[in-house]
């Protein structure tokens, strides 16, 4: 198969993307949800199946993939990502967008970052990593779904 030297990965189907997983699994939990992360394509586009070459995502306030009206006082807004990039996505959310996220709590929504495990031969199915993060950037729950 043709490989895309950006993308390193043979073109053709996609896996579904950590965003596409959580905007899938609030609607399974009856909320209301849309993605807020924007793709800025950059570059030509692939020869064999047209698909931007290269690009860049851009997060709402720098850490928040997904807005989720979930029937709680305020919005929730999440980060998510595969599982193990949660920490790290965490650790960003409350160091590189700390400002933007402090605002965001003072006007009554909450954060979580969210984290996707892929199938393994002992459990087939995906998992899910939830964390919360307070407003003065503590973890305050963190839980793991089977899905």
């Amino acid at each position: 198969p043709h490989h895309n030297p950006t993308l390193l990965r043979p073109c053709g189907p996609v896996t579904k993307s950590p965003t596409q997983r959580g905007l899938e699994r609030c609607r399974q939990l009856g909320w209301r949800a849309g993605v807020v992360e924007k793709w800025i394509p950059m570059g030509n586009r692939c020869h064999t199946c047209n698909r931007p070459s290269g690009g860049i995502r851009r997060d709402l306030f720098g850490c928040i993939d997904i807005l989720v009206l979930d029937g709680q006082q305020g919005v929730l807004g999440l980060q998510v990502t595969t599982r193990s990039n949660i920490s790290t996505r965490a650790k960003k959310a409350i160091g590189a967008c700390g400002e933007d996220l402090a605002v965001w709590f003072e006007c009554g929504n909450r954060f979580e970052v969210w984290g996707f495990g892929r199938p393994t031969p002992k459990n087939r199915r995906w998992s899910l990593i939830r964390i919360g993060i307070n407003y003065d950037g503590t973890v305050f729950s963190q839980q793991e779904v089977g899905l």
